[in-house]
């Protein structure tokens, strides 16, 4: 039943469409995507009985298309994402699938999209709109698609969008031999809404962009159900206790503003929430400064620091409660279009860190690879990281482009 929205929401934009499409629609496209092979490597055995030692190698489609008409007045947008497992991570989404139309002053997008607010490297505050793909990872990047209508308004004092959002999508945990998992099993049969209308609860978003000099600024209020549930513990009839996440509905009120001046980025994001007949902050402030052609070659150093603080403290659902985070970006502006991200975050009070390295290089022109590692160091038992202090794993992907 929690489907029905979401296919009638599909099968509307589908036919939507397919009627503002002219009659040689069909002769004049643009596809591209990628199939991808990858492989994750645990160095521990894991700390939970039931998980297994290794994953399992992994197979992913991505299939992008576009098409405009009407001189470009509209136009239509997909993306779709199939990744095959044998356990844990196989799955679908629909990550974009929008009809475009645009004048001069509005823009009107209806469909599944993905919307990214945000000006942190690290960790994206106020970035709200699209449910995180766990799947993909913990680091919140991946996102799925999320169904909407969006309006977009674009005038000399900056740019205004209204979102509705008609079918809210829960977040998906790992299965209890996964690694990377919480200690107890997430029951999705148990979830819980403060709403009614559970996923079919309208959500509602604005938002307000300006460029003033080298200033990018950025204001939202988002209203509707929280993308991160809480997760309440509780024991079923004949079953083991069990996790049971539960939704609420929020008011978020954000500010992200981003300075440039020369080689040299000041962020900052921050937001007041709330929910639950209670109210909270989050903040987070960075810089990032790029040394361009080190040592007159064509490689640019880029060097970030950013600090988090929730006023919440251990009660916050995500680990950056009071953490700072560094990190060092080199892009090597080669043929090869070789990059390498190294990062690392560490929470002040215990001094628990979490290590990253990303890689990605093209190897020819229709194959490109891609590293990632993570590394979980002093882990604290009150740490969100505590459940995946064995979970320190390298991960390696080869691409085929078309």
């Amino acid at each position: 039943m929690k489907d029905i929205s979401l296919r009638i929401f599909s099968a509307g934009t589908f036919f939507l469409c397919c009627y503002a499409w002219p009659v040689g629609f069909i002769y004049a496209h643009e596809l591209t995507g990628n199939v991808a092979m990858e492989k994750r490597f645990f160095y521990q055995p894991p700390v939970y009985l039931d998980q297994s030692r290794h994953e399992d190698p992994s197979v992913s489609l991505g299939i992008e298309y576009y098409h405009n008409w009407d001189n470009n007045h509209q136009s239509l947008v997909s993306s779709l994402f199939y990744r095959y497992q044998d356990s844990g991570r196989k799955h679908f989404d629909i990550r974009e699938l929008y009809w475009e139309g645009v004048s001069d002053i509005w823009e009107l997008r209806l469909g599944f999209k993905k919307v990214f607010w945000g000006v942190l490297e690290f960790r994206h505050l106020v970035d709200i709109i699209n449910q995180t793909d766990t799947h993909e990872g913990l680091d919140a990047e991946s996102k799925l698609g999320q169904p909407m209508a969006n309006l977009t308004l674009i005038k000399d004092w900056g740019t205004f969008d209204l979102f509705l959002l008609p079918y809210f999508r829960e977040r998906s945990f790992a299965n209890a031999e996964d690694r990377l998992r919480a200690p107890l099993r997430v029951d999705h049969s148990e979830s819980t809404f403060e709403s009614g209308a559970e996923e079919k609860h309208l959500d509602l978003a604005l938002r307000y962009e300006h460029l003033i000099g080298d200033w990018e600024i950025g204001f939202s209020h988002f209203y509707g159900t929280n993308r991160d549930p809480s997760l309440i513990l509780v024991k079923l009839p004949d079953s083991s206790p069990v996790l049971r996440p539960h939704y609420s509905v929020i008011h978020q009120t954000a500010l992200d503003i981003q300075l440039t001046t020369g080689n040299t980025l000041f962020k900052f994001e921050g937001y007041h929430r709330a929910e639950d007949d209670s109210a909270f902050n989050t903040v987070g402030i960075g810089s990032e400064y790029t040394f361009v052609g080190v040592v007159e070659s064509s490689i640019d150093v880029g060097v970030l620091a950013e600090y988090y603080y929730d006023d919440r403290g251990i009660e916050a659902t995500t680990p950056f409660e009071n953490d700072l985070a560094f990190g060092t970006r080199i892009v090597f502006n080669d043929y090869q279009t070789t990059s390498l991200i190294f990062g690392m975050v560490v929470d002040i009070k215990d001094n628990s860190r979490i290590y990253t390295i990303e890689g990605s290089r093209r190897i020819s022109e229709y194959l490109s690879a891609e590293l990632r590692a993570q590394i979980f160091s002093n882990t604290n038992i009150e740490e969100h990281s505590y459940s995946f202090r064995q979970d320190d794993y390298f991960e390696i992907s080869v691409l085929y482009n078309f």
